[in-house]
């Protein structure tokens, strides 16, 4: 009896010990400096009046109001278009690897040819197009906010409003 409590003990520990906070819904924002350029980008961390904390892989980096010219909400229409091209090519190059074509069937792709190279190179080119394409409309309907700050503090106070419910944590 004294080994299975053990057991259950020693289970039901590390099961606890094993859970990390999950993560609330964060907003993933791109920081442009004064002069336009990118100086940060990341999921807002912490907010506070004169600091924005960005978490990205981990990290976190500290950009100040002074430094702030603009920050923009979600990611740029380009990751959409990337995501949507990568993810039609693979699945265009199983599709056209699957079904290779034989004596009794032309395979995926009937226009590929008589290889399976063919069919793989139809799928891949098929998916890569159909891909970009769905990525491209979808960056269209993706919403995202710019909110110009240039170091003005009342720019500041709409923005940290706005976005404090996605914070992760409020300082």
């Amino acid at each position: 009896m004294r080994k299975v409590i053990l057991l259950l003990s020693l289970l039901v520990s590390i099961s606890v010990s094993a859970q990390k906070e999950s993560k609330t819904q964060n907003l993933f924002v791109r920081v442009f400096g004064m002069d336009g350029k990118k100086i940060g980008k990341g999921h807002i961390y912490s907010i506070n009046d004169s600091i924005l904390v960005l978490s990205r892989n981990e990290k976190a980096t500290d950009l100040y109001l002074k430094d702030i010219g603009k920050i923009k909400t979600k990611r740029s229409g380009g990751h959409n278009v990337l995501i949507g091209a990568a993810s039609g090519a693979v699945l265009g190059s199983i599709l056209g690897l699957v079904n290779p074509p034989t004596d009794s069937s032309p395979g995926t792709f009937t226009w590929a040819g008589g290889s399976s190279g063919d069919e793989f190179t139809s799928g891949l080119t098929a998916g890569l197009l159909s891909g970009t394409i769905i990525g491209g409309i979808s960056a269209l309907f993706k919403n995202s906010q710019t909110f110009i700050i240039q170091a003005n503090p009342d720019y500041w106070n709409v923005f940290v409003e706005e976005v404090k419910p996605f914070a992760k944590s409020k300082s």
